[in-house]
């Protein structure tokens, strides 16, 4: 169990404790866009979270807390922010962090992971076709060699499992390239629609005249 401490109030009634703590949520504003990660776009708008220590004054019948040391500052994308909003008691998501402990932490380089995904994928079929030409050179060399029709059908059915085998692995992974790509555009999507809503709230309009659909209300956008 935690140990149990009183605030301490120092001689202008300020009060401190280890657990007062403030947490601040801002949207940001980035040219040429912020490199977050986990995110294969560069944000031109996006979450900053930035968590501090408080201190705590009884003044006018009210409290009034402020916020103190940064304790730690994390940078999310829309998309991300409003996943963690809407999927509380999952399994979380990623953030980027900037701060923490008193140090301010290096930024990221401009990688989008879908890169990575399209790299696998060319070296996936690099792999499967290099298979078959292996299996093909084996093959035209057993012929070659006047081979019987037991060795011949052997031959052959490997050169065909081969094929067969490269078809399956090809497929499994331009399936994974197509659902981050999938994933890219859903995410910046959410990102684009989040701005809609915000812009439309500025000129007074429903967000569904800008984007033709029924989106989250401004309120549910820090702004």
């Amino acid at each position: 169990m935690r140990n149990i401490q009183d605030p301490v109030a120092g001689d202008d009634g300020t009060e401190r404790h280890p657990a007062f703590g403030f947490v601040h949520i801002g949207r940001i504003q980035s040219n040429p866009g912020a490199v977050l990660f986990q995110s294969d776009a560069r944000h031109s708008s996006y979450i900053e979270v930035t968590v501090s220590d408080a201190d705590r004054r009884r003044d006018l019948k009210h409290d009034w807390v402020h916020p103190g040391r940064t304790l730690c500052r994390f940078s999310m994308s829309l998309a991300q922010f409003a996943s963690l909003v809407s999927s509380a008691g999952t399994e979380g998501v990623p953030v980027t962090l900037e701060y923490v402990n008193g140090e301010s932490l290096p930024g990221l380089p401009y990688q989008p992971r879908l890169s990575v995904s399209m790299t696998e994928t060319h070296n996936a079929a690099d792999a499967a076709f290099e298979d078959i030409r292996q299996r093909l050179a084996a093959y035209e060399e057993l012929l070659a060699g006047k081979p019987t029709a037991a060795e011949r059908r052997k031959a052959l059915a490997s050169l065909r499992a081969t094929v067969n085998n490269a078809t399956s692995n090809v497929d499994y992974a331009a399936r994974t390239l197509t659902e981050h790509a999938e994933e890219v555009v859903e995410k910046s999507r959410a990102d684009i629609e989040a701005m809609a809503v915000t812009l439309a709230a500025k000129l007074g309009l429903p967000a569904a005249e800008l984007t033709g659909r029924e989106l989250p209300g401004p309120e549910q956008i820090s702004s």
